[in-house]
């Protein structure tokens, strides 16, 4: 004979969430697994709960996923009814690694639960604006999101655990975060006077500050101490690529007496010496130490454009 299987929650006639604690004899309560009635056990020696018999259609991890989802979608609800503040995401900063808190958005106008998906995957949890899905929140209690199935969803999601989920419904951590990725107001920050001292430098040194494509920072030049702008470009180091054009005037293709061979180089605007990529990505007080593009993509362009505004601040 199977033990009794006792349940933290319980959906009431309507299918609110019910504790415990405050639900009454006179009701009736449901399993959120299942969906099989319940039993009130709340008296004065025990801890209330509710309980079913444990059977092969219905589980702790069945439940707790059930409640989990409702949990959810119930919290999104009060928020978009204004009845509730935000949930919050808690976040890593992309460039900096940093945790912070974000809200949802107010583009969110529904969520649902158990929302089938253009690709045919069953989201546990879709918030959605016109009936358009924005963003998936999958829950975790035995079975994580697999790479396979992250790319069925096809649409930002998070991946939080269920458990977690009912001790505090409003705060998320994500296990797997792949929502659009965050930066932080302090990152921002340093993007917008990063952006100021380039134009400054672009300025002084008649080098056209671009836009797309070409990581941009800027470098003493070692030969006249003199502040320049140097670039960086995806497939620079580990092949030397050919840099895209329009190409800065002070990328140029030039005789190293050092390498002992030609390849494409920065160069001093005022000098016209070489700024070598030893030195330039090996030395720990230049903002290019360590530094790899990322691929010729808009977002790994803004991305990178990012830490190197960070760097320079840091610097």
């Amino acid at each position: 004979m199977k033990n009794q299987l006792k349940v933290p929650l319980a959906f009431n006639s309507d299918r609110v969430i019910v504790k415990p604690a405050d639900a009454s004899k006179d009701e009736t309560y449901y399993c959120p697994g299942c969906g099989d009635v319940l039993v009130l056990r709340k008296g004065t020696k025990k801890i209330p709960h509710f309980a079913h018999k444990a059977s092969d259609s219905c589980s702790n991890e069945t439940i707790i996923h059930s409640l989990a989802k409702k949990s959810i979608a119930e919290v999104v609800d009060q928020f978009i009814r204004n009845k509730s503040a935000s949930p919050i995401v808690k976040r890593r900063c992309s460039v900096c690694g940093d945790l912070h808190e974000q809200k949802l958005p107010q583009t969110v106008s529904a969520v649902s639960v158990e929302r089938k998906l253009n690709t045919g995957f069953i989201a546990d949890v879709a918030l959605s604006s016109n009936d358009e899905v924005l963003a998936v929140i999958e829950v975790l209690v035995t079975h994580e999101v697999s790479k396979n199935k992250a790319k069925l969803i096809g649409i930002p999601f998070i991946e939080v655990s269920g458990e977690e989920i009912l001790k505090d419904p409003m705060n998320w951590y994500p296990l797997k975060d792949y929502f659009k990725p965050f930066s932080c107001t302090r990152c921002e920050s340093a993007k917008r006077e990063f952006w100021h001292k380039l134009q400054e430098v672009s300025n002084s040194t008649g080098i056209t500050l671009p836009r797309e494509y070409y990581r941009t920072t800027t470098y003493r030049c070692w030969k006249c101490k003199k502040e320049i702008l140097v670039f960086d470009w995806p497939g620079n180091r580990d092949r030397n690529a050919t840099p895209n054009e329009p190409r800065p005037k002070s990328i140029q293709y030039r005789y190293s007496s050092t390498v002992k061979h030609k390849y494409w180089a920065n160069t001093c605007p005022y000098c016209r010496q070489i700024q070598g990529n030893f030195f330039m990505f090996s030395e720990p007080d230049s903002n290019f130490f360590g530094f790899q593009s990322g691929e010729d993509t808009v977002e790994d362009y803004q991305h990178d454009m990012l830490v190197l505004a960070v760097r320079h601040d840091t610097f």
